[in-house]
């Protein structure tokens, strides 16, 4: 039975309708233009690269039934991960290091300019691990399907 490669295809359209809606209430807008490292978008694309990889690698594992290996799947899990973790710190350096760097309370713009550049790194610090997350645990979802059906079919 082909059950994966429709487990695989029913989770896409699933993610694709997430994503219209993300572009609907532009969630994916606010989140790019605001990253200042732009490690969202490196790890969209690379969850997008490992999704469609781990989509041919289900269809041949059902279709041509042949053996496939998972361990790049898993590679870019935890590089995403590991790009939204990095993303995090690098955005706690923005709020710690330049918003603090020239701090003089006596000057109300200078306060307003602080209030402004903490909130952009610390929103960077928050979408890059969100992103990081959020495709780790997606492509996760994906490779334990694949995962499984090739577990259960060798046991037969």
């Amino acid at each position: 039975m082909k059950i994966e490669f429709f487990r695989w295809w029913l989770f896409i359209c699933l993610l694709a309708i997430g994503a219209y809606f993300g572009i609907h209430f532009d969630v994916f807008s606010t989140i790019f233009n605001t990253d200042k490292t732009y490690l969202s978008s490196v790890i969209l694309l690379l969850f997008t690269g490992s999704t469609l990889l781990t989509g041919y690698r289900t269809w041949l594992f059902n279709y041509r039934k042949t053996y496939t290996d998972t361990k790049l799947g898993w590679f870019c899990g935890e590089l995403m991960f590991s790009l939204g973790m990095i993303g995090t710190l690098i955005g706690f350096v923005m709020v710690f290091g330049d918003a603090l760097a020239h701090i003089d309370l006596e000057n109300q713009e200078n306060k307003a300019k602080i209030i402004a550049d903490m909130g952009i790194g610390i929103s960077t610090a928050i979408y890059t691990t969100l992103a990081g997350l959020v495709g780790t645990v997606l492509l996760w979802v994906q490779l334990i399907n694949l995962e499984y059906g090739i577990y259960h079919y060798e046991e037969e």
